[in-house]
């Protein structure tokens, strides 16, 4: 029963990694559009600089997910204890035959 409650944690907390990942790398994926045309040339170079320190901040969060769920305690699946059928047993009580 305690190892199938600690599957299950490990089994959410390694899907929560999973998904702060994916959102992680869907934002750093956002911020490579590049800015709107009206934007002068040092505006835009300014622009660049801010988001590929975003990006950068964003890329070193993504790789700290991946070492926490690098180190984070596997834990094995618990085996499933074969299913026991019970057959019904009918007990025949032998009858006196004095009465």
């Amino acid at each position: 029963m305690r190892s199938r409650i600690k599957h299950q944690e490990y089994l959410s907390k390694v899907s929560q990694l999973e998904t702060a990942l994916q959102k992680r790398s869907q934002i750093a994926n956002n911020l490579r559009k590049a800015p709107s045309k009206r934007m002068s040339t040092s505006e835009t170079r300014n622009w660049k600089m801010h988001k590929a320190s975003q990006q950068k901040s964003i890329h070193r969060t993504m790789k700290s997910v991946q070492t926490r769920m690098k180190k984070l305690e596997k834990v094995e699946k618990p085996t499933e204890m074969a299913t026991v059928k019970w057959i019904r047993q009918e007990y025949f009580i032998k009858k006196d035959s004095r009465t």
